[in-house]
């Protein structure tokens, strides 16, 4: 994406249909329950542009009702191997979600839902999901200010800020100045930054190993947790 993305207002589907790039299973790789299996449900569309996205969040993207979504999990699911069902994106809480995170949580999955906090779709919270929120704005929407434990920033090295080692950069402007979202009191992981040469293809080894060293050094001077995306040490999707 690398901010290439089209900008989507929030969509709401009273009857719960989702737009799906893809459902899989594999081990989750970031924050709190890092390590474990899980499978996710990618979402497409997002109303943000990060410059340094890397997710394809658009192509191939059909549309699934809530009963179609539970028989593929059913489906991945036949030997009981997965109590985690991770919703991500894009921005997944950019889509009425509430319908199926209910079905997850009565069949006694943990749905948990990485997002970037600025929407949030109506009774989302009857659901009781697990929110890691990776703040990309100034401010998030109240309800995910409420409901999440787990803060996760992307570190960059030579732009966080002295008082509280995180984020004083854009991310929706490469090189302009923007403090995003502080919360006041949950676990705050910082996770360095993936970067890539021109091309936007290959990794830029050097800056990501600045990245990692200034991550690394963040942690130990504020006593954050760090993110190390363990899939792709893993190499799983």
């Amino acid at each position: 994406m690398f901010g290439q993305n089209k900008v989507t207002k929030p969509r709401y589907d009273p009857e719960g249909r989702l737009k799906v790039v893809g459902i899989w299973p594999t081990i989750q790789g970031e924050g709190p329950l890092a390590g474990l299996p899980a499978i996710f449900i990618r979402l497409a569309g997002c109303n943000l542009k990060c410059w340094f996205c890397d997710t394809d969040f658009e192509s191939n993207a059909k549309e699934y009702t809530v009963d179609e979504i539970m028989e593929r999990i059913q489906e991945l699911d036949a030997l009981d191997t997965y109590n985690i069902v991770v919703l991500t994106g894009g921005e997944p809480l950019a889509q009425q979600i509430t319908p199926l995170c209910k079905r997850l949580h009565d069949s006694l999955y943990t749905v948990q839902i990485e997002t970037a906090g600025t929407v949030w779709p109506e009774g989302l919270e009857a659901a009781e999901p697990m929110i890691v929120c990776s703040p990309k704005t100034a401010q998030v929407h109240r309800r995910v200010e409420q409901g999440c434990n787990d803060w996760k920033y992307i570190l960059r090295a030579g732009a966080s800020d002295p008082a509280d080692g995180l984020p004083i950069a854009s991310t929706q402007q490469r090189g302009k100045s923007a403090k995003l979202f502080r919360p006041a009191l949950s676990h705050i992981w910082v996770q360095p930054m993936d970067e890539y040469l021109k091309d936007n293809i290959t990794r830029d080894e050097e800056a990501y190993r600045q990245n990692v060293e200034h991550t690394v050094k963040v942690a130990m001077r504020f006593g954050y947790r760090v993110s190390y995306q363990l899939h792709k040490v893993l190499n799983v999707e």
